[in-house]
């Protein structure tokens, strides 16, 4: 038994275990079960003891009979055990025991159906097996002794009422085993079992006397019994009824709130996205666009309006002249002069119209004055006077000329038509706009000679915007009124509006031409490569910015193209724009940002990233002779904010003997405290510093201030902490008269100058209040498991420093009802009242 218990199984042998090895030792060497376990008793620990439960479960299992036996043991072998240790303890599964359940004699049938037989034996512990192994494998759970003592009486009655029917009726053992017993075998303990008690029972009461004359007095009062508990099941089914109702609509009510908090959340993170998209597209626009716009004012010219507006772009070009390289930012003018100049002569004065044009060419003569600025012109395609075309560029180009700008350099807008029926041209014909000085500049040193549209004189092809897809300026605001009543004008652009409005893309198109220093043809459609994204592009340097100015914005086209140019940037682009009103400035900024909102939350857009210069550095970390060795601080049980005192439902009593009390005075209900409460303090005094020979302290009444170690608990800021976290957030860590010092061998160590706060004595002849009762005892008394003394601190500019001592409850307790707590033992100074 002790290589079986300890070799191979590595634990204390279970009953079936015992039951196994003493049958194979009895049928070996003849060894007597009794003399096995008493001398396996007196050689093994009290842990591995075969006694109490465990013992008599061997002892009944062994009492068995061989065939009743097998059962358990087919059991165990096919799926495991389904008995504890201790249910097969009863004897109520052994042959012979006798259930009895009132008090009947020998010779009633009643004391034979309550008579364990090895059969009634053997049908309970099949009927055990079988409810287990039915179960599912996690659902499983072995019976209790009470429960396996229920099935074996329960076995025992339906065996004896077999015996006892088989007696009175022939041939009639097989049918019960087959329709009754076989079936509680198997664990179906149907209806038939009950059928068959329920009229045994009833063929038992028949034979009383009295019985016919009980049912005939019955019989009439049964009736209408029976028409009342209807009555009653009626009322009880409708009120069931009404009841699942109720529960339904609650439920409904359940769901549709549940509902309307997932839409509530949903919203609101919604919103919170909505608004993260628009502080970002804000941060763009204040940092990469300005949209300038002409005021109200009509006394300003266009020409004192533009001239303005540089002034202005000048201010906000510090960045490249702060530049290490000293370079001029390249001014890239963007003049979408397209024909729908041409129509808004319509609407405007002819004076303004001249106004507004010379604002223009004068802005281009001093914007091309310099040698790294160039512009793009697009000739007029669209006139709503017929054979009118070549008049109007005839002008404009003369006008051009005379600015004394250098214009002999073509360029072709290349589109991709999309829609056969379109009448819009495939090519937009331009010039390159350059200073006359660039002519005179030495081979190699122009800025835009590596540029694609410099060198092959065309963009790429664009996709060709469509109707449905162009846009145009509202009125924007809550009041403002439909531009046309009419579905088909409302929402359609013609004319020079549509010529004039080439799409994202075309303008994206251009742009990457014109920074760009080659094209790669990808699935058979040529694209530009932003410069700014190629090591091999144009020669600008890394300080370098560049300067996109629109003179002609229109519904922003170039835009949105300089937001698809500057996300894969290196360098710092600006976008600026002249707009003639404000309220196209206002649709303008609306329209945009919602776009550039739209683009965040898509991913498509980086939010904007703080300036580096404006970025603090972090701190150098300290050095291993700089740092110190604390504690580690122990985790206070109890986070919550203290207060100044106890609690008012309690008070502080001091009996005649000297003694202080914490009382409840409530019959009811117990009063809780917290960490770090207040009970006490010391009142009035002064702080005194102790030097040699003048002034002595007395350990009694006096309180030196002393901070021992980094976990010390204090008070500050009315919560209850210790000095190490009182010192994190402080970037210089000062404790007052504690000066740190370098000590051998001994890191941390500090220098003190003893300061001491002095109670004023004169209080203990009047009457002792809470704020002053710690001076009716010692001040090492109050250093307990209930209480301890503890400093009241404040941050000043000589560092951490005390305040005041007072008297704290370290740890958090309750006060039962009518109970009180001995705070100190008795003790009092001479001349004291003791009077609370």
């Amino acid at each position: 038994m002790k290589v079986l218990a300890r070799g191979k199984i590595r634990e204390a042998p279970s009953p079936m275990t015992w039951v196994a090895g003493l049958l194979s030792l009895q049928q070996e060497g003849g060894w007597d079960h009794a003399v096995v376990i008493q001398q396996w008793n007196e050689q093994a620990s009290k842990a591995e003891r075969l006694v109490g439960g465990r013992f008599m479960t061997v002892k009944n299992i062994l009492e068995l009979e061989p065939s009743v036996r097998s059962v358990l043991q087919d059991a165990i072998n096919q799926c495991g055990s389904p008995y504890s240790d201790d249910s097969l303890s009863t004897k109520k599964l052994v042959l012979g025991f006798v259930f009895r359940g009132a008090r009947v004699t020998k010779q009633s049938n009643w004391w034979k159906y309550g008579q364990v037989t090895n059969e009634s034996t053997t049908l309970a512990l099949k009927y055990t097996n079988a409810c287990y192994f039915r179960m599912p494998r996690n659902l499983r759970t072995k019976p209790t002794k009470t429960v396996l003592e229920a099935r074996s009486e329960f076995c025992a009655l339906a065996v004896a009422l077999r015996d006892m029917a088989a007696g009175q009726v022939a041939n009639i053992e097989p049918f019960l085993n087959k329709r009754w017993l076989s079936r509680l075998e198997n664990g179906d303990v149907g209806l038939e079992v009950e059928q068959g008690l329920k009229q045994l029972i009833d063929e038992f009461a028949g034979n009383l006397p009295g019985k016919g004359t009980l049912g005939d007095s019955a019989a009439a009062s049964g009736c209408n019994l029976d028409r009342a508990q209807l009555e009653v099941d009626l009322k009880t089914y409708e009120l069931l009824k009404q009841e699942i109702e109720f529960d339904m609509q609650a439920f409904t009510v359940y769901l549709a709130n549940s509902a309307s908090h997932k839409s509530a959340v949903a919203h609101q993170q919604n919103l919170w996205q909505l608004d993260e998209a628009r502080a970002a597209a804000d941060a763009f626009l204040d940092q990469h666009v300005t949209l300038a716009a002409r005021k109200g004012d009509q006394s300003i010219s266009w020409l004192q309006q533009s001239f303005f507006i540089a002034a202005a772009f000048k201010v906000t070009a510090f960045i490249w002249e702060q530049s290490k390289d000293g370079q001029d930012p390249g001014m890239v003018g963007v003049t979408a002069y397209l024909e729908s100049q041409q129509s808004r002569m319509k609407r405007c004065q002819m004076d303004r119209v001249a106004d507004h044009q010379g604002a223009i060419f004068k802005f281009l003569q001093h914007s091309l004055a310099d040698v790294n600025n160039v512009a793009v012109l697009l000739n007029p395609l669209f006139s709503y006077k017929k054979n009118g075309r070549y008049a109007e560029e005839h002008a404009v180009l003369q006008r051009i000329a005379m600015t004394g700008v250098q214009m002999d350099r073509l360029l072709h807008w290349c589109i991709v038509a999309q829609d056969d029926r379109e009448d819009r041209p495939l090519s937009y014909p331009g010039h390159l706009l350059t200073s006359v000085a660039t002519d005179t500049l030495p081979a190699g040193e122009f800025l835009w000679r590596k540029s694609t549209l410099f060198k092959r004189s065309r963009t790429p092809e664009a996709k060709q915007l469509g109707g449905r897809e162009m846009i145009s300026v509202e009125e924007v605001g809550e009041t403002s009124m439909p531009a046309s009543p009419s579905i088909q004008l409302s929402g359609t652009v013609k004319g020079a509006q549509k010529w004039a409005q080439v799409g994202p893309d075309a303008a994206t198109k251009l742009l990457q031409s014109l920074v760009a220093s080659r094209f790669e043809v990808c699935d058979g459609v040529m694209f530009g490569l932003c410069l700014l994204r190629c090591q091999d592009g144009m020669d600008l340097p890394g300080k370098m910015g560049l300067d996109i100015i629109d003179l002609f914005p229109f519904v922003g086209n170039f835009l949105e193209a300089f937001v698809n140019l500057q996300q894969g940037s290196r360098n710092t682009l600006h976008y600026i724009c002249f707009l003639p009103n404000m309220e196209t400035h206002e649709w303008m900024q609306t329209y945009y940002r919602e776009m550039l909102a739209d683009r965040f939350m898509e991913g498509k857009l980086s939010p904007e990233k703080p300036p580096a210069e404006h970025l603090v550095a972090a701190p150098v970390p300290a050095t291993l002779k700089k740092l110190i060795v604390v504690k580690v601080m122990k985790k206070r049980a109890s986070d919550s904010q203290i207060s100044n005192v106890v609690p008012k439902k309690l008070r502080l009593d001091l009996s005649t003997q000297g003694k202080m009390y914490l009382v409840n005075p409530n019959e009811k209900e117990k009063v809780s405290v917290t960490a770090g409460t207040i009970a006490t303090g010391f009142g009035k005094g002064k702080w005194l510093q102790e030097k040699a020979k003048e002034v002595e302290l007395d350990v009694q009444t006096d309180v030196g201030f002393v901070v021992t170690e980094m976990g010390q608990w204090i008070i500050l800021d009315n919560s209850y902490t210790t000095v190490e976290n009182a010192l994190h957030s402080k970037v210089e860590k000062r404790i007052q008269y504690h000066k740190m010092q370098d000590v051998p061998g001994q890191p941390g160590s500090y220098k003190e100058h003893k300061v001491f706060f002095r109670p004023d004595k004169a209080q203990l002849t009047g009457k002792m209040t809470q704020v002053n009762s710690a001076l009716l005892s010692e001040v090492s008394s109050w250093n307990s498991s209930v209480t301890k003394q503890c400093w009241v601190m404040q941050h000043s500019i000589n560092g951490l420093g005390p305040v005041r001592p007072v008297i704290v409850f370290p740890h958090d307790f309750e006060v039962p009802a009518s109970k009180c707590m001995e705070l100190i033992p008795g003790w009092m100074p001479e001349g004291s009242s003791a009077i609370l």
